[in-house]
């Protein structure tokens, strides 16, 4: 039985990009927390709260989407 090589060019093309690019993400994710929640923290005065309860409710949900990969930024610390 012939050993499997595994390169770029093989079947497993998309599993060698998340590893590779798992961190990328992770930062990517990291980096919208913390731009709703300063978005939140520090608004426009001239902010209708609507606005700035719907930025707490995406980041919720960023979180909770997070929460149910398994996931969460205090992985890391």
């Amino acid at each position: 039985m012939e050993e499997a090589v595994y390169t770029y060019e093989t079947n497993d093309k998309k599993d060698m990009l998340f590893c590779l690019h798992g961190l990328d993400c992770y930062f990517a994710l990291w980096n919208l927390s913390q731009w709703l929640r300063n978005a939140i923290k520090y608004p426009p005065e001239d902010t209708h709260n609507e606005y700035i309860k719907g930025l707490e409710e995406a980041r919720v949900q960023l979180l909770l989407a997070m929460e149910d990969q398994g996931v969460n930024f205090e992985m890391f610390e």
